[in-house]
Parts: structure tokens; C-alpha cells; sequence
């Protein structure tokens, strides 16, 4: 990860962090968003919060299980609703398949 991103992110500026990977690919934020849980964990949901949920729909559904299941955990109802509305029907189903079901 850049690493004025993660000092960014580090000072609590998530905006800021999420305006900087707004021209990023899915993919290229995919891998930004493993890269942090392996450096700060906490960021995580923050910054995620703070990233376009069109955006963050389009990510959602190349990440592993468990980093959606961490995700979709800390955000908000209004703020996972408005993500999930962005990820078509079959990967909604995907994901929400091998979550545990008091998440879901």
C-alpha cells in the first residue's frame, strides 16, 4: 500500500484516503483494502465507510470471505444497504451465502 495512503488513514483522515482510490480498479483497491488488514485492521471499516458504495460494491465481491464478513459487520444498516443495492443478485447471493447467520 502507498504510503501516504496508509498516513492518511493513520490520521484518522478517511475522506481524504477514499477520495485518493476513487480512480483506482476494483481490483487495484482489493488488493489495497488486504494490504491494510495486514497492517492496521482498525482502518479498515473506517475507510470503507468513507469510499463510494458503487465503488465499494464492485470490491466487495473480490475480496475473500472473511474480509466481506468483516465489512459488511461494521457498516451501518443504512451504509451496507446502500452497497449491497450497487452488487447484483447472484453476487449478493455469494456472499451472503457462507456468512454466519447472526450477520446476515
Amino acid at each position: 500500500m502507498e504510503n501516504e495512503l496508509f498516513e492518511l488513514l493513520k490520521n484518522q483522515r478517511f475522506d481524504e484516503g477514499a477520495e485518493r482510490v476513487e480512480k483506482y480498479t476494483p481490483q487495484a483497491l482489493a488488493e489495497v483494502l488486504n494490504e491494510l488488514t495486514q497492517v492496521d485492521e482498525s482502518l479498515l471499516v473506517p475507510f470503507c465507510r468513507a469510499i463510494e458504495s458503487d465503488l465499494l460494491a464492485d470490491v466487495l465481491v473480490l475480496l475473500d470471505k472473511s474480509l466481506q464478513q468483516k465489512i459488511i459487520g461494521g457498516l451501518h444498516d443504512d451504509e451496507l444497504e446502500k452497497v449491497m443495492d450497487e452488487v447484483s443478485v447472484d453476487d449478493t447471493v455469494d456472499i451472503i451465502e457462507d456468512m454466519p447467520e447472526a450477520l446476515v
